[in-house]
């Protein structure tokens, strides 16, 4: 079948339009539960489904690094910003987008005891409890 892209109306949880592969992939091997709801992969039993991404996309993109803001995946000298080796390690993988850089120039520099960066404001006091691990890491 061939699809069209300008057909594809379903769109990924950033509100870009699935990709014709990850829109045939969403079409065969989505498959939501009847009794509790939860979509998950019928190729490789991923749940909740990885809407966007074929079965191969969904494995590189969780092995790659992204934004920590906007989760996009980053590709060097394609995506990053020209200053990111100029900034601090926690503050490194951001993306050029301009809502990510705004962000990454509010943001704390701080590294939480867990290895987790701190998601407060810069030069704060007192650091956020840690939103990954729940943990008081200041």
């Amino acid at each position: 079948d061939v699809i069209d892209p300008a057909d594809i109306k379903e769109k990924d949880e950033n509100g870009k339009p699935l990709t014709v592969d990850a829109y045939r992939h969403f079409l065969n091997y989505r498959i939501r539960c009847r009794a509790c709801g939860t979509a998950f992969c019928a190729e490789c039993k991923t749940m909740p489904y990885h809407k966007a991404f074929t079965c191969a996309g969904w494995i590189e993109y969780q092995n790659a690094r992204q934004c920590r803001f906007c989760h996009e995946k980053l590709v060097d000298g394609t995506n990053t910003p020209a200053d990111a080796v100029q900034q601090p390690p926690t503050l490194a993988d951001v993306c050029s987008s301009a809502e990510c850089i705004r962000k990454r120039d509010a943001c704390c520099t701080h590294r939480m005891e867990c290895g987790c960066p701190c998601n407060g404001v810069r030069d704060e006091a007192e650091h956020l409890a840690c939103l990954e691990h729940e943990l008081k890491c200041a």
